[in-house]
């Protein structure tokens, strides 16, 4: 069985003057949302053996607050997973997966929400900033991604 983290990057500042959307950096209240479903996917067994992140400064911060929550797992971090759509981070799924049994995605709207959607086959309207889905596949390999199984969901504004 495999198990794939999906997370979206936490809140962010917002592009002002010069600083261009890639360049975002997060929030405050994005670190402290990010801790805290870190600690909750922590709690509930959910730990990846490896996570990819966009470059994206939010997402990678993300990343690193999950990573250091979970022991610090290889990170892996990826130019085109910045605003990528699902085809991109099916490929980094396949590409970065190998033998590790959970992974997590740390990335951008709307490709997560709609990654979601299709490997879970379930409807979600918008993932929020710092929220979580693990789904579970009964494949052995990363290549039989398809019909998996929504066990996990969290977001900040959930237990508030």
């Amino acid at each position: 069985m495999k198990r794939l983290i999906l997370m979206r990057h936490g809140h962010a500042l917002p592009a002002l003057g010069e600083r261009a959307d890639f360049e975002r950096p997060l929030s405050g209240r994005g670190e402290r949302d990010a801790q805290l479903v870190a600690e909750r996917l922590l709690a509930a067994g959910w730990i990846p053996e490896r996570i990819v992140a966009s470059a994206a400064p939010r997402a990678l911060a993300t990343a690193n607050i999950l990573a250091r929550a979970m022991s610090e797992p290889a990170l892996v971090v990826e130019d085109e997973l910045y605003l990528a759509g699902g085809d991109l981070l099916r490929r980094a799924i396949l590409r970065h997966g190998g033998d590790s049994q959970t992974i997590a995605l740390v990335g951008h709207n709307p490709g997560m929400t709609l990654l979601i959607r299709d490997l879970a086959e379930i409807y979600l309207d918008d993932l929020p900033t710092a929220g979580v889905a693990g789904i579970e596949f009964e494949g052995l390999s990363w290549r039989a991604l398809g019909g998996g199984r929504l066990i996990y969901f969290d977001a900040p504004l959930l237990q508030r």
